[in-house]
């Protein structure tokens, strides 16, 4: 044996109450980590089913365009911006169509439409800004599970 080994073996088997209290402390530390990593995945993948549950995969909508340089000079390199969102409508232009497109797409199950607009609620003089969502409900409730989280109510009315 060597004489690190030698070392260690004596102070292992000399003082056992300084390595009894060692030991424990090792054991619930690292008790403490493997309990803590378990939490964290076990919040990481309760959050990501939530998140998904909610919310579409993917969602398709007509994006503002923003204005093109107004000035553009090579030779003396100067460019005058006035970036300004168009004005045209986010409306998408046949949604059936472009829904009957994805459906086609062998990686896709569902296609669920959804429509939000805002709206303004009038409570005596007062005005409080809110939105309107609509969807239809049974294909809904077949990409959300909406039925699992209602509380009170029926579906079906």
């Amino acid at each position: 044996m060597n004489i690190n080994a030698e070392i260690a073996k004596n102070y292992i088997v000399s003082n056992k109450r300084l390595t009894f209290v060692a030991v424990t402390g090792v054991i619930l530390g690292m008790s403490i980590y493997i309990f803590m990593n378990s939490l964290l995945v076990g919040f990481d993948r309760s959050s990501s089913a939530s998140i998904f549950k909610n919310a579409a995969h993917i969602r398709v909508y007509k994006d503002d365009e923003i204005s093109r340089s107004l000035v553009q000079d090579e030779a003396e390199k100067y460019l005058v911006v006035n970036p300004k969102i168009i004005p045209r409508k986010n409306t998408l232009i046949n949604p059936q169509l472009i829904m009957a497109s994805i459906k086609n797409l062998k990686e896709v199950i569902l296609v669920s439409p959804q429509v939000i607009t805002p709206v303004f609620f009038n409570n005596g003089k007062s005005q409080l800004a809110g939105s309107s969502v609509g969807i239809i409900p049974q294909t809904a409730d077949l990409m959300f599970s909406i039925k699992s989280t209602m509380v009170e109510g029926d579906f079906r009315t």
